[in-house]
Protein backbone atom coordinates (compact mmCIF):
# COMPACT_ATOMS: atom_id res chain seq x y z
CA UNK A 1 0.00 0.00 0.00
CA UNK A 2 1.23 3.46 -1.12
CA UNK A 3 0.56 6.94 0.63
CA UNK A 4 0.85 9.70 -0.21
CA UNK A 5 2.91 10.94 2.52
CA UNK A 6 4.30 14.39 3.58
CA UNK A 7 1.19 16.02 1.28
CA UNK A 8 -1.57 14.88 3.75
CA UNK A 9 0.64 17.81 6.31
CA UNK A 10 -0.55 20.48 4.44
CA UNK A 11 -3.82 20.00 2.55
CA UNK A 12 -5.83 16.61 3.48
CA UNK A 13 -8.22 17.06 0.63
CA UNK A 14 -4.85 16.22 -2.02
CA UNK A 15 -3.78 12.65 0.14
CA UNK A 16 -4.90 9.69 -1.33
CA UNK A 17 -4.35 5.96 -0.97
CA UNK A 18 -3.00 3.28 -3.42
CA UNK A 19 -4.11 -0.49 -2.22
CA UNK A 20 -2.79 -1.95 -5.70
CA UNK A 21 -2.81 -5.06 -4.31
CA UNK A 22 -6.05 -6.81 -6.13
CA UNK A 23 -5.57 -7.07 -10.05
CA UNK A 24 -2.41 -7.18 -12.36
CA UNK A 25 -2.43 -4.52 -15.38
CA UNK A 26 -5.07 -5.65 -18.22
CA UNK A 27 -3.68 -4.89 -21.98
CA UNK A 28 -5.84 -3.74 -24.53
CA UNK A 29 -5.40 -3.82 -28.60
CA UNK A 30 -3.48 -6.88 -28.67
CA UNK A 31 -3.56 -8.68 -31.51
CA UNK A 32 -3.89 -12.04 -29.26
CA UNK A 33 -2.01 -15.13 -28.90
CA UNK A 34 -2.08 -16.70 -32.14
CA UNK A 35 -0.19 -15.90 -35.32
CA UNK A 36 -1.37 -13.11 -37.15
CA UNK A 37 -1.50 -13.80 -40.80
CA UNK A 38 -1.16 -11.08 -43.57
CA UNK A 39 0.12 -10.99 -47.61
CA UNK A 40 3.19 -9.10 -48.50
CA UNK A 41 3.37 -5.82 -49.61
CA UNK A 42 4.20 -5.86 -53.09
CA UNK A 43 7.55 -6.57 -54.10
CA UNK A 44 8.49 -6.98 -50.30
CA UNK A 45 9.05 -9.97 -48.34
CA UNK A 46 7.05 -8.19 -45.12
CA UNK A 47 3.55 -6.76 -44.56
CA UNK A 48 2.49 -3.71 -43.06
CA UNK A 49 0.22 -3.91 -39.66
CA UNK A 50 -0.67 -1.21 -37.26
CA UNK A 51 -2.41 -1.30 -33.95
CA UNK A 52 -2.60 0.55 -30.32
CA UNK A 53 -1.94 -1.54 -27.36
CA UNK A 54 -2.77 0.12 -24.06
CA UNK A 55 -2.82 -0.69 -20.40
CA UNK A 56 -5.41 0.28 -17.74
CA UNK A 57 -5.73 -1.60 -14.24
CA UNK A 58 -9.15 -2.05 -12.19
CA UNK A 59 -7.24 -1.10 -9.20
CA UNK A 60 -6.77 2.53 -10.51
CA UNK A 61 -10.22 4.00 -10.93
CA UNK A 62 -11.26 2.75 -7.02
CA UNK A 63 -7.92 3.63 -5.71
CA UNK A 64 -6.44 5.97 -7.16
CA UNK A 65 -3.55 4.27 -8.18
CA UNK A 66 -1.37 5.60 -11.03
CA UNK A 67 -2.01 4.09 -14.36
CA UNK A 68 0.45 1.10 -15.17
CA UNK A 69 3.11 1.54 -17.63
CA UNK A 70 3.12 0.09 -20.69
CA UNK A 71 6.37 -1.38 -22.30
CA UNK A 72 7.19 -2.98 -25.60
CA UNK A 73 9.60 -5.95 -25.19
CA UNK A 74 10.34 -7.22 -28.13
CA UNK A 75 9.26 -6.30 -31.96
CA UNK A 76 8.58 -3.59 -34.39
CA UNK A 77 6.05 -0.45 -33.43
CA UNK A 78 2.61 0.06 -35.13
CA UNK A 79 2.85 1.29 -38.63
CA UNK A 80 6.23 -0.92 -39.60
CA UNK A 81 7.04 -3.59 -42.51
CA UNK A 82 6.76 -6.99 -40.03
CA UNK A 83 8.69 -10.05 -41.63
CA UNK A 84 7.40 -13.67 -41.30
CA UNK A 85 8.10 -15.45 -38.08
CA UNK A 86 8.45 -11.59 -35.94
CA UNK A 87 7.23 -11.60 -32.85
CA UNK A 88 5.43 -8.40 -31.03
CA UNK A 89 5.67 -8.54 -27.08
CA UNK A 90 4.31 -5.70 -24.83
CA UNK A 91 4.18 -5.52 -20.85
CA UNK A 92 2.53 -3.47 -18.15
CA UNK A 93 3.69 -2.99 -14.80
CA UNK A 94 1.48 -1.71 -11.62
CA UNK A 95 2.54 0.14 -8.85
CA UNK A 96 2.72 -3.18 -7.41
CA UNK A 97 5.09 -4.62 -9.07
CA UNK A 98 2.33 -6.74 -11.08
CA UNK A 99 2.72 -7.45 -15.04
CA UNK A 100 0.97 -8.47 -17.54
CA UNK A 101 1.97 -9.61 -20.79
CA UNK A 102 0.13 -10.16 -24.59
CA UNK A 103 2.61 -11.97 -27.75
CA UNK A 104 1.26 -12.52 -31.21
CA UNK A 105 3.55 -13.57 -33.79
CA UNK A 106 3.48 -12.58 -37.77
CA UNK A 107 3.58 -15.35 -40.31
CA UNK A 108 3.57 -13.26 -43.81
CA UNK A 109 2.14 -14.73 -47.28
CA UNK A 110 3.47 -14.13 -50.41
CA UNK A 111 1.02 -14.39 -53.01
CA UNK A 112 3.02 -12.09 -55.79
CA UNK A 113 4.08 -14.15 -58.76
CA UNK A 114 7.63 -14.47 -59.48
CA UNK A 115 8.77 -12.54 -62.28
Amino acid sequence: MLSCGSCCTYDLSQCFVCDDSVSAPVLSGCKGTASVTLTAAPGLCCAYDSFAVTASDPDTIATNCPAPSLFRRSGQASNSCFASGEVVTFEAVDSAGRASTCTWTYSIQDQEAPV
